[in-house]
């Protein structure tokens, strides 16, 4: 195989020195730049905005418990849809299910477990109420299980950015998940003493009021977290 060079190519090259120049040209305009990151905020706090009594719940699915004199006090989904169910008359066991409602096993724990937390896809966090304190379980084996001890009931808890945040008679006590204690909210700060149940996200804190049927949510940054 041959190629043949066009002759004008050729002399193209021959003659010309440079294909052409690079000039920067600068010049006034007025443009108004806006933050991505600001619009986007106002669209998801719009969204957020509507009012509780506006938005209607649509019932997915549901299933029955195949227990006894039970009192479901907490339930958590894992990432991997697997479903872990807390009763709190339960002898000594969780409930686990798949997301079609169908019992796999029953999970041994210490005592009767009264709130969990997921932090894994194989870890979960579980208090015993009355019992005074808390368990990091691996759902998967029978691997050694850490305990954290309190001074007082422990109820709800929840699991947020490598921290436990669990509802004690004194308040919430965030703590590590080696159970060193980090910080603690007063109850009084709450203005709720009623709360058992909480969860958190990224930067709030969500709690129950039993007495009068409410949710309240709190920003971490006010509470001094």
């Amino acid at each position: 195989m041959e190629i043949e060079v066009n002759h004008v190519i050729s002399s193209l090259m021959n003659e010309v020195k440079q294909f052409g120049e690079i000039r920067v040209s600068e010049a006034m305009v007025e443009l108004q730049l806006k933050d991505a990151k600001t619009d986007q905020a106002q669209i998801q706090i719009h969204e957020l905005s509507q009012n509780i009594h506006n938005i209607n719940l649509k019932l997915k699915q549901k299933f029955d418990i195949k227990a006894s004199k039970t009192a479901i006090s907490g339930c958590i989904v894992l990432p991997d849809n697997r479903i872990i169910i807390a009763d709190y008359n339960g002898n000594g066991k969780l409930m686990e299910y798949n997301n079609d409602g169908q019992h796999i096993r029953d999970i041994p724990v210490s005592d009767n477990p009264f709130s969990l937390t997921a932090i894994d896809t194989d870890r979960i966090a579980v208090t015993y109420g009355d019992k005074r304190y808390l368990e990091i379980i691996n759902t998967t084996g029978n691997s050694e299980r850490k305990m954290a001890l309190f001074s007082s009931h422990c109820w709800g808890i929840s699991y947020q950015d490598q921290k436990l945040y669990v509802r004690v008679f004194k308040g919430i006590v965030v703590m590590d998940l080696n159970g060193k204690t980090l910080h603690t909210i007063d109850k009084d700060i709450l203005g709720v003493h009623s709360v058992h149940f909480i969860t958190t996200t990224s930067d709030r804190i969500y709690y129950t009021n039993e007495w009068k049927n409410t949710v309240h949510c709190c920003s971490m940054t006010d509470m001094g977290i």
